[in-house]
C-alpha cells in the first residue's frame, strides 16, 4: 500500500469541517421543525435528540443513512397521541420521527391542516360510531315492538314476570 498525500489529509479535514456545518444546519432545521409541531399541538417545548441506533433512554448523532423518509427522534410523551394527516393521505404520529421532507419543504401549513384534517376525522369516526349505535337500539326497539304484537297479554305478563319487569 503507498502512503498517502498531505493533500489528501488536508482534504479530509476540509470535507469533516463542512459536513460539520450542514449537520449543524440540518439540527437547527429540526429543531425548528419540533418546535412547531408542539407549538401546533399547544405543547410545553421539550429537547429532542436522535434516537436512530442507540439505547433506549440515549442520544445519537445525525444519520440520514438508515432511513431516507423519517428522521428518528426522541419527543415528550405529549406527542404520542398526536397525529396529522399528511399531504398524501396516511397518518403519521410525531411519538419518535419527523418526515425528512419537512428540510426540505415549507411544512407548517401541512402540519396545521394535517392537524384539521385528522380532528375531523375522528369526529366524523365518533359521529358515525354514534349512528351505528343509534340505529342498532331502533332495530332492536323494532324486533321488540313486532316481537310483542305476536305475543298475547298473558305470555307478556309472564315474561315481564320472569324478566324482572313487573308493573
Amino acid at each position: 500500500m503507498k502512503p498517502i498525500t498531505t493533500e489528501d489529509y488536508d482534504k479530509r479535514k476540509e470535507l469533516l469541517k463542512k459536513a460539520g456545518k450542514y449537520t449543524s444546519e440540518i439540527e437547527k432545521r429540526i429543531g425548528y421543525i419540533t418546535d412547531k409541531i408542539y407549538e401546533t399541538f399547544n405543547l410545553k417545548k421539550e429537547d429532542w435528540g436522535f434516537t436512530e441506533g442507540v439505547e433506549a433512554g440515549e442520544y445519537g448523532s445525525f444519520d440520514m443513512s438508515s432511513n431516507k423518509d423519517k428522521i428518528f427522534i426522541s419527543s415528550a410523551p405529549g406527542l404520542y397521541d398526536e397525529i396529522i394527516i399528511t399531504k398524501e393521505g396516511e397518518e403519521w404520529c410525531f411519538d419518535c420521527s419527523i418526515p425528512t421532507r419537512w428540510l426540505f419543504e415549507d411544512f407548517e401549513k401541512e402540519l396545521k391542516d394535517g392537524k384539521k384534517l385528522y380532528e375531523k376525522k375522528r369526529e366524523e369516526e365518533k359521529k358515525e360510531a354514534k349512528d351505528k349505535k343509534e340505529l342498532k337500539k331502533q332495530k332492536e326497539a323494532e324486533m321488540l315492538k313486532n316481537i310483542a304484537a305476536k305475543l298475547s297479554d298473558d305470555e307478556k305478563k309472564l315474561l315481564k314476570k320472569k324478566l324482572g319487569m313487573e308493573e
